[in-house]
């Protein structure tokens, strides 16, 4: 894979850059300012291509220019209303043929982007749905990760959650009376290690 090293400009380039970037922001001292944040994205982004192992075809001038003649080099970011470079289709080298600049949103859409992030999802329990986030919340007694609670009384509830909504607590409060043993409270299944030991 081909990488080009090159991130300084010739005085020829640099005079050409300068002539741009001075219509595009005028202070002498923001465009140096511009000049050294754009230096340091040109290197993020090819040391982040190279350790995804996508080639970079880009040196300094080209990566420059292509940002500059786009219009949107100032609004150059991963947010809402920035924009990014992003490679047709999502394959290929990072190169002026193969290279676009869009809306950031508009790239997280993207067809291949999202079949690669949907590959990515950690699948979950049956009763789970991937548009509920908080399908745990629907079946309090039947949670995957529940403890069985015995209060003072002796009733035993599924979870802390539902002993908290039965005595008027948080699941919080009712899973540190369970952990320290607090006025009666604890987990069925620590009954059975007492009875064991």
């Amino acid at each position: 894979m081909a990488y080009k090293t090159s991130a300084h400009l010739t005085p020829d380039d640099a005079a050409h850059i300068h002539t741009k970037l001075t219509a595009i922001v005028e202070d002498r001292s923001q465009r140096q300012s511009l000049m050294i944040e754009l230096r340091k994205a040109f290197l993020t982004q090819r040391s982040n291509s190279q350790q995804r192992d996508i080639s970079w075809e880009f040196d300094f001038k080209g990566w420059l220019n292509f940002w500059i003649d786009s219009g949107h080099i100032l609004q150059r970011g991963v947010c809402k209303g920035e924009y990014v470079m992003s490679r047709f289709n999502d394959t290929g080298p990072y190169s002026k043929t193969n290279c676009e600049i869009i809306l950031s949103t508009d790239n997280h859409q993207q067809p291949q982007v999202l079949a690669k992030r949907a590959a990515t999802i950690k699948l979950r329990p049956d009763n789970w749905t991937r548009s509920d986030d908080h399908a745990h919340l629907k079946d309090r007694s039947n949670h995957p990760k529940g403890r069985k609670v015995v209060c003072p009384d002796g009733i035993v509830y599924p979870s802390a959650a539902v002993a908290a909504e039965a005595h008027n607590r948080t699941r919080q409060s009712i899973a540190q009376r369970c952990r320290t043993g607090w006025g009666g409270w604890h987990y069925a299944d620590d009954e059975r290690e007492l009875l064991n030991a």
